[in-house]
Formats: C-alpha cells, structure tokens, sequence
C-alpha cells in the first residue's frame, strides 16, 4: 500500500497536467479560429480593393500558423500573399508563394488547396504569354475539381481556360467556356465570379465578335454586381472596356473620362498592370486627337513600369502603340524600332514555348525508358524466383529420380525468359516509333508556327515599300528610266505580297484560327464580278475569258473567302493555258452526289446531305491538262505538278491547298477532271444552295 501523502501528491500532479493538457488545446483552438478570421478578413479587404491591409493581415495569419506549426494555416496565408502580388504584378514573387503552399498542400493531402494554387499559377503564365504552360496547369486544377465535385474549382478553371482560349483566337471555345462559366457560378451564387466572366465575354462580343451593343448590355450586368458589392478591380475593368467601345465608334469625349476614373481605381489599388492599362489606352485616345508627344510620353511609362514586373503581354502592347504613334508622325526609323522590339517580344514567348515543350518530351522519354528497365528486372527476378522454387522441389520431393522433369522445367522457364524478352523488345520498338511520330507532329507544327510568324513579319515592311513606290510615282517630272524601276520594285514587292498572304491563310487554315463571316450571298453576281476583274488579265495573253451564269442562287458563305476561292480557280486557268485559247466559267444548279446512287450504303451515308440542292461552279479551260500522277499532289501544300505557267507567272504551290480548305469550310465539295496532258482541266466545285 501506498502511503496516504504519496497518493495524495500523485493526485495533485493527475489535476495538474490535465488542466495545463486543456488549457494548451483550448489555447490552439482559438489560435486557429484567430488565423482562420485574419485570413477571412484579408479575402474580404482584398475584394473591396485595401490591398495594403490584406496583405498585412495575411502576413499576421502566416506568422501565428508557423509559430503553432499550424501547416494549413501556413498555405492558406502563402497563397493569399501570393495573390496580392500576384494583382500588384509582381509575378516572380507571386510565384514564388504560389508554389510554396502548393507544397505544403500537397504534403497534407489538401486537394481543393492543390487544385487553386495550380489555377493561380496557370493566370500567371498566360499574363507572361506562355499558353501551353497555363493550359496544363488549368486542365490539372479542372481534374481534381471535377473528382471532388467542387463547382466553385471547376468554374475557375473553366473560366481561365476560355479566357487563353480567347488570347490564343480560339473564339468559339472561349464563348462556350465563359458561358459555361457563368452557369456554374450562378448555380453556387458566386457574385464575384459571376461579374468577371461576364465582363470578359463582354470583350469578346466587343473585339472579336463585333457585336458592341450585346458587349453593353453584358458589360452592364457585371458593373451593377461589382457596385453591389464594391469589387473595385473588377470597376477599374469594366469602365476601361467600355471606354474602349465609345473610342471604336469614334466618341472620344465619353471614352477619356472613363479611362481616367479606371486610371484613378488602379492607382488606389497599386496595380501597375492596371495602371500600365489605362496609359495606354490614354495614349491611344490622345494619338487620336493629333496630341502625339502626350501619346509618346504614356507609351513610354506604361513600357517602364510592365518592364519593372515582367508583364511581358502588356509590355508588347505598349510597343505597338509607340509603332502606331510614330507612323502617323511619319518617322518611319523610330516606328520600325518599336516594331521590332514588339516582335522579339512575341518571338521570345513562342521560342519559351517550344523549348519548354521539348525539354517535357525529353523527360517524358526519360522516365518511360527507366519505367521500362525496371519492369524488365523484376520480370527477370520473378523469373529467376521461380527456377529456384522448382528446383528446390525437384530436390527435396523427387531426390535422384526426375532429373528429367527437373530439365524440362529448366526448358520451359528459359524460353519464357526469351519470349518475355522478345516481347520487351517489341515493346520498346514500338515505343520509340511513337516518340518519333510524336516528334515529327511536333517538328511540323514547329515549322508552320515559324513560317506565319516569318510572314507575318515580313508582310508590313513590303506593304510599306508599295506604298512608298507609289507616292514616289506620283513626283513630277521623274526621268522614263526612274519610272521604270520604280514600277519594277513595285510589281516585285505585290508579287512577294499575294506569296506573304497566302502563307498566313494556309497558317491559319492549319491551326483552325481562321474564322468566318458568313453572310447569305449571291454567288451568281460575285462570280460575275471576278470575271470582269479577271478579263484584261486574259486579255493580255489573247485568251477569251466567258461567263455561263445562271443567276437566283443564294448561299450561306463568307464574301472575302468565297471571292478567293473563285479567283485562285480563274488565276490558275489563265495562268496554266497558252494564248488564244478559251477558259469558260459557269453557275449551274445541281443535285447532290449521293442522291443518285443505287448503293443505299453510299446513298445512306448522309440522308440529309444526299436530300440538298447544290450550287455548281466550274472552271474550264484549254491548258496542259493533268497526268494520273498529277491529280494525286493537286490539292497538296507545295506541289509542283507537270504544268507549268506560261507566262513567266510566279506559283507557290499553296493556292488549291487553300481552295479546297475554304470549300470545305463552306460545307462544300472541290473535284478536278482531265483527260489527259494536253486536253485541258475542268475544275468543279459543290456549294449547298440557302
């Protein structure tokens, strides 16, 4: 038995450890509960705009989480702080946090913590123009709002994928995005969110779509909820984009003063992104009022201040704007200077791109060959484990007696060994063609983003040259020989043009970032009209240039790429045929292909499409005609066929590429006849008649 005073003073240190146990837990609660508040109130001051006060609040939240040891307390207020650099433009160091409480999250299994600092680095790549790094991060972010079924996480990632699908002119896909957006956002009664992506499917109906009126009503909605509940930066963003309609349709005395109230939000907010905004777009009105010394001046602080935080895609607009400026001034060496620094701007963002992609393949190869070695060993272990069992049973069972079932044993596993090893190797054989067929794709792509920014690039300085011809044409009293070569430079720098041109639609088509206008059309009187703009071209190798057309057809098309669909057909017929001979051009109705066929599999293959009537177009001449082999490269990129011009034209080798992509776009057909070299070619084309 224990004295009575030992238990007596058991007893009192029992009392007091667990009163001092739940004074220290009742203590850590309200620690947290602290943190948890200064957290809160940080989001909240950070909405009204009171980033100062945010970011201290959170920065007070982050050293009570690390002195406690508290590690979601740490990520949330690393996350927040990151934020506020993040609106301030500061993206290194936003960065920086960003990627500190992704770690701690990750490391305490917090998904929906995961899911949001990958959405927040995503924004940041696509304000320093590197798409295909925001586009995984956003896609990541989606995945695991969609796994944990959180709509408030899915709708951000929806939202910041349309808005790099609208940088990228993927305009359909961002429309879709934001609409989608909205839909979730209002499920959850997300007013903030809501207001955003209104406002950003606001630009696009405003700048992509042209479509200023639905941009009003759109960019009203989002004003009245950001005045509901006083979103400051979500002001500032509206009122620039509404500026921005009243300066297009040419009231500047209503755009300036909205640009300036913007210019006054940001500035109370410290984003220099904002503010480096508003000095452009100041600039831009005041470039518009003749004031180009004030326009230069605001150019220049905006490149300052984008240049101090890496905005890299506002940095760019600045240059172009002093490109603008400087060409109305008419000093053409300070235009061509900015120009170019806009231009390594963009080169700088597409070569990050494409390295950064590379180096992701090179890894990924990396990590597939290791995956594959180490399968490979233990297949050989397991192997190996099993000879030794059967051996061991051979032995202890079947003692010098089956030394025979023992080789057939020893048989079997060897060639299971080989066949394993066979199969690996095929694998891997396998593996590498897909590496290299991967490899190509990207080669290719590479190759086609490098020509349109080549042509592109070259595309403004010949306009310019043929625009200084003809100014210098226009002097008085030139000498017959000066004329001469005048004219010469300019037919060169026209025909290098219509190659540039070409180069940048087949670009487009390849990429999908063409869009149509489409209109209902007459494609009767736009045929006619290409024929009368083609007749002295024909008339100039005595050729006879005749029109069949039928007139009453309507179709559904885009009026610019029709046109260019009609005239490559006429260009290519004159261009190909000898003088004097006869090229005939024809509208005609016509049923469709399918609607005829005794086939029902063929006739069934689109009941509505063999149901339609069609308008057909064809072009007919007297040339060279096309050999069997020809008509398999017609309607490749860069072909050369067995024809050639015969009048000492230029040829690309690109135009019944671009043809039979626009027909098709057109929900069309384009099919060539010949019967042979030397016995002409019919060109036929199919449109469904409106």
């Amino acid at each position: 038995m224990l004295p009575a005073t030992l238990k007596i003073f058991l007893l009192f240190i029992f009392i007091f450890c667990t009163t001092a146990r739940g004074h220290a837990e009742n203590e850590s609660s309200l620690t947290i509960e602290k943190i948890s508040f200064l957290i809160k109130k940080a989001e909240e001051n950070e909405l009204y705009g009171n980033y100062k006060l945010s970011d201290s609040l959170a920065k007070e939240a982050l050293v009570l989480s690390e002195k406690m040891g508290y590690r979601q307390g740490v990520a949330r207020a690393l996350h927040h702080i990151g934020l506020i650099a993040s609106l301030g433009s500061n993206y290194k160091e936003a960065y920086q946090f960003y990627i500190k409480s992704l770690n701690i999250f990750s490391s305490i299994g917090d998904s929906l913590g995961i899911a949001k600092n990958y959405n927040a680095i995503g924004i940041i790549y696509w304000r320093q123009v590197r798409y295909e790094e925001a586009l995984e991060k956003h896609f990541q972010s989606l995945k695991i709002g969609e796994a944990l079924r959180d709509t408030f996480t899915i709708a951000s990632a929806v939202h910041s994928l349309g808005s790099i699908y609208s940088r990228q002119g993927q305009i359909q896909k961002a429309v879709t995005n934001f609409r989608m957006a909205i839909d979730l956002r209002t499920k959850i009664s997300d007013l903030r969110g809501i207001s955003t992506t209104l406002n950003s499917l606001a630009l696009i109906y405003s700048e992509d779509l042209g479509n200023e009126d639905t941009a009003l009503v759109l960019f009203a909605q989002s004003n009245d909820i950001k005045e509901r509940i006083n979103f400051k930066k979500g002001l500032s963003q509206t009122l620039f984009n509404i500026a921005r309609i009243y300066e297009r349709r040419g009231q500047l005395e209503m755009a300036e003063p909205l640009h300036i109230r913007a210019l006054k939000l940001d500035e109370d907010l410290g984003d220099t992104r904002g503010i480096a905004n508003s000095y452009i777009a100041i600039g831009d009105l005041k470039r518009k009022q003749g004031k180009y010394r004030e326009a230069i001046d605001l150019a220049l602080l905006a490149v300052k201040m984008t240049e101090s935080v890496g905005a890299k895609a506002e940095t760019a607009d600045a240059y172009l704007s002093l490109v603008n400026t400087y060409e109305l001034m008419g000093n053409t060496s300070e235009a061509l200077r900015y120009h170019k620094y806009f231009s390594d701007l963009q080169h700088e963002a597409f070569v990050q791109s494409i390295a950064k992609r590379s180096a992701e393949l090179s890894a990924e190869h990396e990590d597939a060959q290791k995956q594959k070695e180490i399968e490979l060993l233990k297949k050989s272990y397991e192997v190996g484990q099993l000879e030794i069992s059967n051996q061991r049973l051979v032995r202890n069972v079947l003692i010098g007696g089956f030394l025979f079932l023992a080789l057939a044993t020893f048989l079997i596993a060897n060639r299971y060994y080989y066949k394993q090893r066979s199969e690996a190797k095929l694998i891997e054989s396998y593996e590498k063609l897909r590496l290299l067929n991967e490899e190509l794709q990207n080669a290719n792509k590479t190759k086609s983003e490098l020509l349109s920014i080549a042509a592109h690039d070259l595309k403004s300085p010949l306009m310019t040259i043929s625009g200084f011809t003809s100014l210098i044409k226009e002097e008085q009293e030139l000498p017959p020989k000066a004329i001469d070569m005048i004219e010469h430079i300019q037919r060169g720098s026209q025909r290098m043009l219509a190659i540039i041109i070409k180069l940048l639609d087949d670009a487009a088509l390849e990429s999908g970032k063409i869009s149509l206008q489409p209109k209902v059309l007459d494609i009767g009187e736009l045929v006619e009209n290409c024929v009368t703009e083609f007749k002295p071209v024909s008339e100039r190798k005595k050729q006879r240039l005749e029109a069949k057309i039928e007139r009453g057809f309507s179709i559904i098309a885009d009026e610019a790429r029709m046109r260019e669909v009609v005239a490559n057909l006429i260009s290519n017929a004159i261009k190909f045929s000898e003088e004097k001979k006869a090229i005939e051009v024809s509208i005609s109705k016509s049923s469709s292909p399918y609607a005829n066929r005794e086939n029902k599999a063929d006739a069934n293959i689109n009941n509505e499409f063999a149901s339609k009537e069609f308008v057909e177009l064809t072009v007919r001449d007297e040339g060279q005609g096309l050999s069997e082999h020809d008509k398999t490269l017609l309607f490749g990129k860069f072909q050369r066929l067995s024809a050639r011009p015969t009048g000492g034209e230029s040829s690309t080798g690109l135009g019944l590429s671009i043809t039979r992509q626009l027909v098709e776009l057109h929900g069309g057909s384009i099919e060539a006849f010949s019967e042979g070299i030397g016995k002409g070619t019919l060109f036929r084309v199919l449109l469904p008649i409106q």
